[in-house]
């Protein structure tokens, strides 16, 4: 019976890729990304550094710095002024920096809000510069959880094909016998 799902479903499921990509396509609306935001976190020593790095993010993407020449200039009188911690796509409660940052100027529940956002916490600065709103996962980003709906859509319908060719029988002497075991 082992062998005979693996062939069937499991090993079906992963080895179907186009089999896989239709029915993702079909079912897509089902692996969603919630809303999410695009985020740097920084550190920063003392609220001067602080305040020279917000205002260097401000004018981020009017001056076309990348995280690298922003370090540079905010760096150039102390190379460890200011340290880039990371850059990330995040969802609600993926980060606990960020998560904090959410809970005081919501960006989750205000689509509103105007860009870009900041969040300071003692040493540490929230650059939230993109609201994403909710969207489809690509294939790639859901293909755990497509693959094991696929696998779980093969067996009903492999279910279904025994049946409508198969008739099922009860030995209900036997079918007593076992339940009083249990």
């Amino acid at each position: 019976m082992f062998d005979l799902t693996d062939k069937e479903v499991w090993s079906k499921a992963i080895e179907d890729s186009l089999g896989l990509v239709q029915f993702y396509e079909k079912e897509k609306n089902n692996y969603m990304w919630g809303q999410r935001v695009n985020a740097q976190v920084y550190t920063a020593k003392g609220e001067k550094n602080m305040a020279k790095l917000k205002k260097l993010l401000k004018k981020k993407d009017s001056k076309g710095y990348t995280n690298e020449s922003l370090l540079l200039i905010a760096n150039k009188k102390d190379s460890t002024a200011v340290e880039f911690v990371n850059e990330n796509i995040y969802s609600k409660e993926d980060y606990s920096i960020v998560d904090e940052a959410n809970e005081q100027l919501r960006f989750f529940e205000n689509k509103e809000q105007k860009l870009p956002l900041f969040y300071t916490k003692d040493d540490k600065l929230v650059f939230v510069s993109e609201i994403i709103p909710e969207q489809n996962k690509r294939l790639d980003e859901a293909k755990g959880q497509v693959t094991a709906d696929y696998q779980d859509f093969l067996e009903k319908q492999w279910i279904e094909q025994l049946r409508a060719k198969y008739s099922v029988t009860i030995n209900q002497k036997v079918w007593d016998g076992i339940k009083a075991k249990f």
